[in-house]
Order: structure tokens, then C-alpha cells, then sequence
């Protein structure tokens, strides 16, 4: 992994820590990561601030007219399902 790709994910987990939108899209096995230690290190209240900022990136690049991130989006129901009810 280069240094801008690091920059990327280490920018993408703060984002989701705070329950905000990112823009750089970080690979699907990376978003599952982030999610599932997000859980186990700091609770469903944290999974599910990290969960929101999830949804707000699949959205927003869903709006940017080049497809979407089906399987981001799959994760994102899944953990919704799971450990949000």
C-alpha cells in the first residue's frame, strides 16, 4: 500500500469514528475490518456512529453517477440487522 492509499484509510476509519461521510472509498474486506473491530473495541453505540458514516459514503458515491458499492452496501445491512435492532 502506497502512502496516499494509507493516508486514505487511516482518514477513512477517523471519518467513521465520527460518524461522518467519507469520499475516498476503501476496499470492501477493509470496511467488514473496520466495522467489526469498531465493535469489539468500542461497542454498539460506536458501530453504530461508524455505521452511519457508512451509509453516508455509499450514498454519496452512489450520486456520483458511476454505480454503486453493492457490496459496501450489503456489510452495511448486515451489521444494520445484526447488532442494531
Amino acid at each position: 500500500m502506497n502512502q496516499d492509499s494509507a493516508g486514505d484509510y487511516i482518514e477513512a476509519f477517523r471519518l467513521m469514528m465520527n460518524g461522518e461521510r467519507y469520499t475516498r472509498t476503501i476496499n470492501t474486506e477493509a470496511t467488514r475490518y473496520y466495522l467489526e473491530n469498531i465493535k469489539n473495541d468500542f461497542g454498539l453505540d460506536q458501530l453504530n456512529i461508524a455505521l452511519k458514516a457508512v451509509d453516508l459514503h455509499t450514498k454519496y458515491y452512489g450520486n456520483l453517477g458511476r454505480g454503486h458499492l453493492r457490496s459496501i452496501e450489503k456489510i452495511d445491512d448486515e451489521y444494520k440487522e445484526s447488532f442494531l435492532k
